[in-house]
């Protein structure tokens, strides 16, 4: 992130796709799920801004309508590319940096959502508790990540106040099982 370029998140699930898409009234389809990876991907001049783009672990592996791979069109337009998989690697250091500076007599490290997406959110909870024990446990203040959706649905209409609720369930269930270390995205199948 040298020369005050900063990374471009394209880590979305699927799931979290089909959201921002129905939010702007686009088609939940295969053809605009690869159309939207190549239109940022083919954005003449980002590279000078952005130095590189964290793909979905699924979307690395699709291509473009030309068939050249997603991570190659990155590459092709001076981006460095690297999978959201990279999260574990992210999991290990952080969880190795606090083992080394924070006492063992501290209650809990209490992690943000930060803006992140309900299921990017859950998975990266799930990446930190996958790995060894710690003295502390690593709890989560997801408030934006898991009231977003709820609040989506809801839009302030009584008649969808079960839908919200069982979204908000949803998102607390997920973020439960990510606290085991026992989520993974195919419980956005609901």
């Amino acid at each position: 992130m040298a020369d005050a370029k900063r990374l471009l998140a394209m880590d979305e699930s699927n799931a979290t796709c089909n959201q921002r898409f129905a939010s702007a009234g686009i088609a939940q389809t295969v053809e605009m799920w690869r159309a939207y990876p190549e239109l940022l991907l083919g954005t003449p001049g980002l590279a000078e801004c952005i130095s590189g783009v964290i793909l979905y672990d699924e979307s690395i592996r699709q291509t473009a309508a030309n068939g050249r791979p997603f991570a190659q069109l990155a590459r092709d337009a001076g981006l460095a590319c690297a999978a959201q998989n990279m999260t574990d690697e992210v999991a290990q250091a952080t969880l190795q940096t606090l083992r080394r500076v924070v006492p063992a007599a501290v209650p809990g490290i209490a992690f943000l959502s930060g803006g992140q997406s309900g299921e990017l959110a859950s998975e990266r909870l799930n990446s930190l508790h996958q790995h060894a024990a710690t003295p502390w446990p690593l709890p989560f203040s997801f408030t934006p990540a898991i009231q977003h959706p709820a609040l989506e649905i809801w839009a302030g209409q009584a008649a969808n106040r079960a839908s919200a609720q069982a979204a908000l369930r949803h998102r607390a269930h997920c973020n439960r099982a990510a606290l085991k270390g026992e989520y993974t995205p195919a419980r956005e199948a609901r």
